[in-house]
């Protein structure tokens, strides 16, 4: 019970943070930004209140694993780059000359973003599709709008297997295309010798005129 302290940006070498069903209240610190080793956050099933802090998150070079459904977080995805260009300078010995040199360095490598049943509003950018070690996005019962990034599903998000956009409020729209996996890592083989391949769970919205459509979907009849 209780809530986060403020002082968390000291725990600077920690990698796992597990607190789910703990019946933690109040905001999340943004002093989470300051915890650079962290990999995995795990949140959920707690009661949480006011804006998740997508931008100190986002920019932890290490994590890998986002879980914070079932409070009651707000907020919008920020439409911002998930890349930073960083600069670097050097000089040589033999002249005054500097050269600056640019590189895009990735600044997470996210695997699993689950914040199911929370309060997140507004649109998903298009910047999300740079987020290609994606296998989990799951973003059901929110109040999502718009439409879902042509770029993250035709190139971005080639590695997702786990796709819940449904029940956004009737206000995102989009249809999720059918994919099989295609790596020997997301398949299994019988006793026959037979290689099966393992469905994708992308959901959509059951209804006679759905929002999110998705012709292979894991819920509806």
């Amino acid at each position: 019970t209780g809530s986060l302290p403020n002082g968390i940006g000291l725990w600077t070498n920690i990698r796992m943070l597990t607190l789910t069903f703990t019946s933690l209240t109040g905001t999340l610190p943004t002093q989470l930004g300051r915890l650079t080793n962290l990999g995995e956050l795990s949140i959920s099933h707690n009661s949480f209140t006011g804006s998740f802090p997508f931008a100190q998150v986002l920019s932890l070079p290490r994590l890998e694993w986002i879980v914070a459904g079932h409070n009651q977080f707000t907020g919008t995805i920020p439409a911002a780059n998930y890349w930073t260009l960083s600069s670097s300078s050097s000089s040589s010995s033999n002249s005054t000359k500097t050269t600056n040199t640019k590189s895009n360095t990735k600044t997470t490598n996210l695997k699993v973003w689950n914040m199911v049943n929370n309060d997140i509003s507004g649109s998903l950018p298009s910047e999300l599709a740079q987020l290609t070690s994606l296998k989990w996005f799951q973003f059901s019962n929110n109040r999502l709008e718009g439409t879902i990034p042509t770029e993250a599903l035709e190139t971005g998000w080639t590695q997702v297997e786990t796709l819940w956009l449904h029940s956004n409020s009737k206000a995102l729209k989009g249809e999720v295309p059918c994919r099989r996996a295609t790596s020997t890592s997301d398949t299994t083989s019988t006793d026959t010798g037979t290689t099966v391949v393992i469905p994708i769970d992308f959901r959509a919205d059951c209804d006679t005129n759905p929002n999110i459509k998705c012709t292979c979907c894991a819920i509806c009849s």
